[in-house]
């Protein structure tokens, strides 16, 4: 075996020794007294034993100085018996069936070969091992000594030159891997069409100097080969890094108006849209702003045109906000006109009518009521000067309130008219200058008597205010006075 090894180390050899460390184990070594226990005794046993001489034949001799050739280090340890008690039927491993002598030995052979000082990378062609490395190569190893045969040198260099491209396409793979988890991977942020491509560029070179790095053994047409086979796997991954980038993107751009959504919803609540002007234009430059920070910590790019492209819609949805907002207003806006109507008429019965002062002292509060009404509705109290929506609320309840004047105006003429006409009816029937003659105190009596029945009735339908002594329209009807042109009879 030893043999085989060393003609696999001469093939192997590339200007450095292609092993690291053999150690020559012997245990149940009986004669302490010529060599001590542990590896002062067996080194010195070793170098007797390599010592080269006139009776060695040519192989031998070759063998003895490729040993030290091929290996960076040979060393040499002797083991005690471990006591007979270790090969009996009922021995169970436990120590203190053991020698002494082999468990101090023990004590001085693991620190010697496990201890942290002592622990040095494996290196296969000059090259240290990685664990993933190692287990290609037992793999590679333990299928060719799976046999009853001891394999041929050279099987064993085809065997570990597969084993290093193994290891050197893994290298290859993994460095791509790497290089394109870190730019674009699931955990990064998407990235443009043409960043992506480039990213993939790159990888690829750190992939084919990762390769190239690695020392590999055989002939160079099986390299280049393996290497050809390693590019067309990694082009290949550039489909599923460009479909999960496009996944990526989409996400950004849904999570982006979600944040420019939510910036409006945390103002409007459960509310709908209704704002100042001012304040929608406000609002929408900081639901922009937060739509394009979620966008750009989701995306790592700042001049794509998809980019672009993509802001220009989130700038855009001013135009739906607007739109929104306008109609929203509108609607509010009717609503207080029929709070001011409502609150009118339920001034008012059904029939009646006011007076001057009243009806605009009625019109201000229901403005006032209808002002309200219209400002709980907004999301953002506003107390600028100029509001449009607010402006032509306040002129559409003005013509309201003129038409209102009209009509309130149009209701007294004809109630005055009314009890005039009351006012005639009430003297006839008392007083007739043709058939009665009477007292002029009695006459008065029946003038009076006839005007408190026609304010009675004009009242009757009329609400009044405060100031009501001076309304015009009750004036006129106290001033009345039908019968003035008739001469009183005296005798």
């Amino acid at each position: 075996m030893l043999q085989l090894f060393v003609e696999y180390g001469k093939l192997a050899q590339d200007q450095e020794t292609a092993f690291q460390v053999l150690m020559f184990l012997v245990r149940d070594w009986p004669y302490p007294y010529q060599h001590a226990y542990g590896a002062v005794g067996g080194e010195q046993l070793l170098a007797k034993r390599l010592e080269i001489n006139a009776s060695h034949t040519e192989d031998m001799r070759d063998l003895r100085k490729s040993i030290y050739t091929f290996f960076n280090a040979v060393k040499g340890f002797l083991m005690p018996h471990p006591g007979f008690s270790v090969s009996e039927e009922k021995f169970d491993g436990r120590l203190f069936s053991i020698r002494d002598e082999f468990k101090k030995s023990l004590l001085d052979l693991v620190p010697s070969i496990f201890g942290p000082e002592n622990l040095t990378p494996k290196n296969i062609n000059g090259q240290p091992v990685k664990c993933c490395d190692l287990f290609y190569y037992f793999k590679t190893y333990m299928n060719i000594f799976n046999s009853n045969e001891l394999p041929e040198p050279v099987t064993i260099m085809k065997a570990t030159s597969e084993a290093a491209l193994m290891a050197a396409e893994r290298e290859a793979c993994d460095m791509y891997s790497r290089v394109m988890e870190g730019s674009c991977g699931a955990r990064q942020p998407s990235v443009s069409a043409n960043q992506l491509r480039s990213s993939h560029a790159h990888a690829l070179d750190c992939a084919r100097k990762a390769f190239d790095a690695r020392k590999k053994m055989g002939p160079q047409k099986e390299i280049d080969d393996c290497f050809a086979r390693i590019i067309n796997d990694l082009e290949s991954r550039l489909a599923s890094y460009e479909a999960l980038n496009d996944a990526k993107f989409k996400s950004a751009i849904a999570n982006a108006n979600k944040a420019y959504e939510d910036t409006v919803q945390e103002v409007c609540g459960d509310a709908v849209l209704c704002l100042h002007p001012t304040d929608l234009e406000v609002l929408h430059l900081k639901a922009v702003t937060n739509g394009t920070e979620c966008f750009d910590s989701l995306h790592n790019s700042s001049d794509d045109e998809e980019r672009n492209a993509f802001l220009e819609r989130l700038e855009g949805n001013i135009k739906d906000l607007r739109n929104k907002n306008e109609q929203n207003n509108l609607g509010f806006i009717m609503k207080a006109q029929e709070d001011y109507v409502m609150y009118i008429a339920n001034s008012v019965d059904v029939g009646s009518f006011f007076s001057e002062s009243l009806l605009n002292k009625k019109h201000s509060e229901a403005k006032q009521h209808a002002l309200h009404s219209f400002r709980s509705h907004r999301n953002i109290d506003n107390d600028e000067p100029e509001d449009p929506y607010i402006e032509m609320l306040e002129k559409n309840i003005k013509e309201h309130h003129s038409k209102n004047t009209l009509i309130n105006r149009n209701a007294n003429r004809t109630a005055v008219q009314a009890a005039q006409h009351a006012y005639n009816n009430h003297v006839a029937r008392m007083w007739s200058p043709e058939v009665y003659c009477l007292h002029p105190d009695d006459l008065c009596k029946v003038n009076q008597d006839a005007k408190n029945a026609a304010l009675e009735d004009f009242m009757s339908n009329r609400i009044a205010g405060d100031d009501d002594d001076e309304d015009p329209d009750r004036k006129k009807l106290i001033e009345v006075r039908s019968f003035s042109p008739l001469q009183v009879i005296t005798y």
